[in-house]
């Protein structure tokens, strides 16, 4: 079955990077559970930094300065793994069970199309051409790409190796980042002290964790328990996005959210793991992880920053010295991955004040799974002082924070983060975890607070602030919650299993929706079954071409299927989708995005050729599209004065790619 081949030569490929990436992670991390999670992320992410700076530098074919080094470790490392097999089985089970478990449950959402993947498949298949970086705008040919890139960089020469098309890649890609988040929360649960079982459902909260949305519908009879609605659910906080684990990962989107959470998990997990001998390297290697980070996400930047600010507090010692080496590597990664966000523009205008907080009914929907095993926790802690004092004391202080503020999802962050912070005080051993629930708390007490200004609206003018808040602390939390209820039954409470169970009964419909829609199996990985007859072969063709093409293409609204031939192939076109180029450029660039719309609308209502070679050589295009796409959003165009405009380079099923030529003096 071409599905399994598929997936087995892809893991294999990425396994040979952790192998390559193994005999260095060793040397950082003195366990060898979590030197084996962090590998693979080392083995793709250190070369490929380097050949970035030779990308930056005009190398075309940058991607394949990282195989020798890839090759190197590999040979390198192939002893080191097979010595310390029993430690690094159970870690890649994990991530061999996730990505095959993800990949057959995401396989309803394959096709590359829709909301924001379109464009996520373009900047991929964009890098995966020989250019150099930062990478040509696949939407707007001719200026660099004014948006984040770099999640996608370590994972293009596995790709290359593998030799699959972008829109697979993609496909394969979502699985990979899961089990790589999944074998970190797995390895840290491990390094930390827990047991298999625990660190293990951890590992899947960060992948799998669902919300209690989809009780609400069943219990109001607008759903049936396998058929709950995830994009309502990740909408749960009224004019904000609210992803969680489960949807994130079942969607696909390779946002930046998405691509910068290895990185996230790896940086928290060097902060407490990593052992070199040098301080410099120590740094060194914790600036390396926080710097990809931020560079796959900007939104990574304070909410990491803001753990690792707390992290510092997780010994009885003086901060300072943990907080020094904090911002040094955090100094360090700036200048080191300065290039990536140079160019980019400001989307941010300063904060605002939030005058619509998320209410208790909100909570209940969409944080639930989250922070009940926390407050479960806090209440036990409490309850362990006086069985009935405390416990009224925690009730009283939430319902009267609540009032007072009127945010009661900030009375429910700081009545949890404080009782666990006064354990932590008389369990050291706790410190660790509890110092990263307040940093949760933290950051969720600041989104009901205040919120950045982006051009979104007034209606969604939280959105961002939501969703990356929200984002992040779902991946944070699941490893520290574990290790605090691992610590109950020092508290008199042995059945820290029914804590365990609450996010899972409470996310079951979710599970059990996702679960439902995803037989049969696909064929493969393939992401363009979506396309007209012949377009998927065309926009692979695209991809091979070299030299700087530049399409001429049907230009559109955002999340349609306009510029699909650019985004599948990478090769620019004059125009993708206006208003993405709008909310990503200064805006000086609107007339010229405006001028380029109209000059492709002119182009397609020519009534001959020289009409039709003309436009396109002042625009300076060299392929023009007819295909499906056209025909819609142009039907008073004359398909002979286009087709005969050139050489016909490919004709396949409703779509055909002309060569323009150049006019006739």
């Amino acid at each position: 079955m071409v599905f399994l081949a598929q997936g087995l030569l892809w893991y294999l490929v990425i396994a040979g990077g952790g192998i390559a990436g193994y005999p260095l992670a060793r040397r950082l991390f003195s366990q060898p559970t979590v030197a084996w999670a962090v590998a693979r992320l080392l083995g793709f992410a250190l070369p490929a930094f380097l050949a970035w700076y030779a990308a930056l530098a005009g190398l075309s074919r940058w991607a394949w300065v990282a195989l020798p080094l890839v090759l190197l470790g590999f040979f390198v490392g192939v002893g080191s793994v097979k010595q310390a097999k029993n430690a690094i089985l159970p870690v890649e089970l994990v991530g061999l069970g996730t990505f095959w478990l993800l990949a057959c449950l995401r396989s309803p959402n394959f096709a590359v199309t829709g909301t924001e993947k379109p464009m996520d498949l373009a900047i991929l298949a964009s890098l995966m051409r020989p250019q150099a970086l930062p990478p040509e705008d696949p939407w707007f040919a001719g200026y660099p790409l004014p948006y984040y890139y770099w999640g996608f960089v370590p994972w293009v020469l596995p790709a290359k190796i593998a030799g699959f098309f972008p829109d697979e890649v993609f496909n394969l890609l979502v699985p990979t980042l899961a089990a790589c988040v999944a074998q970190l929360a797995y390895a840290w649960g491990r390094g930390a002290g827990l047991g298999p079982a625990p660190s293990a459902a951890a590992a899947a909260a960060t992948v799998f964790a669902g919300t209690a949305q989809g009780w609400a519908e069943v219990l109001s009879a607008s759903a049936s328990f396998f058929h709950t609605n995830l994009w309502e659910a990740s909408r749960g906080i009224a004019h904000t996005i609210t992803e969680f684990p489960l949807f994130t990962f079942h969607l696909g989107d390779l946002h930046p959210h998405l691509l910068c959470q290895p990185w996230v998990l790896a940086a928290l997990v060097a902060w407490e793991f990593a052992s070199p001998a040098s301080r410099l390297v120590r740094t060194l290697l914790r600036a390396f992880f926080f710097g990809i980070a931020t560079a796959s996400n900007p939104w990574a930047g304070p909410l990491l920053g803001l753990a690792l600010f707390c992290f510092s507090f997780r010994e009885k010692a003086s901060p300072l010295p943990q907080l020094a080496q904090t911002v040094l590597a955090a100094i360090v990664a700036f200048f080191a991955f300065f290039p990536a966000w140079a160019h980019l523009p400001a989307a941010a205008s300063g904060l605002g004040w939030v005058s619509t907080p998320t209410t208790l009914g909100e909570i209940g929907r969409v944080l639930s799974p989250a922070l009940l095993p926390l407050a479960g926790v806090a209440l036990f802690y409490c309850r362990s002082k006086h069985k009935l004092l405390w416990p009224a004391a925690w009730v009283f202080a939430f319902a009267l924070l609540s009032v007072v503020s009127g945010r009661p999802l900030l009375a429910l962050a700081v009545t949890t983060a404080l009782p666990l912070a006064l354990w932590a005080r008389e369990e050291s051993s706790l410190r660790p975890a509890a110092t990263l629930v307040a940093a949760a708390a933290v950051a969720l007490t600041t989104m009901e607070l205040v919120y950045v200004k982006d051009p979104y609206g007034p209606e969604w003018y939280r959105m961002n602030t939501v969703f990356k808040t929200l984002s992040f602390a779902f991946l944070l939390l699941p490893v520290p919650t574990w290790r605090l209820l691992a610590a109950l039954p020092k508290l008199g409470f042995r059945r820290v299993w029914l804590l365990g169970a609450v996010p899972w009964l409470l996310a079951a419909p979710h599970l059990a929706t996702v679960a439902a829609a995803a037989w049969p199996l696909p064929k493969d990985f393939a992401g363009l079954g979506w396309m007209a007859p012949g377009e998927a072969a065309a926009a692979h063709l695209l991809h091979q071409q070299e030299g700087s093409e530049v399409l001429i293409e049907a230009v559109g609204d955002a999340y349609s299927d306009a510029a699909r031939m650019s985004a599948c192939s990478g090769v620019p076109t004059l125009l993708g989708w206006e208003n993405h180029e709008g909310l990503w450029r200064p805006a000086e660039f609107g007339p010229a995005i405006r001028e380029r719309r109209q000059l492709v609308e002119a182009m397609y209502a020519c009534q001959d050729t020289p009409c039709v070679q003309e436009l396109a050589a002042q625009a300076g295009a060299t392929i023009l599209v007819l295909g499906s796409v056209e025909r819609r959003l142009y039907p008073a165009l004359v398909e002979q004065a286009l087709r005969g405009a050139g050489d016909i380079v490919f004709s396949q099923g409703e779509v055909t790619l002309v060569r323009v030529a150049t006019p006739q003096p």
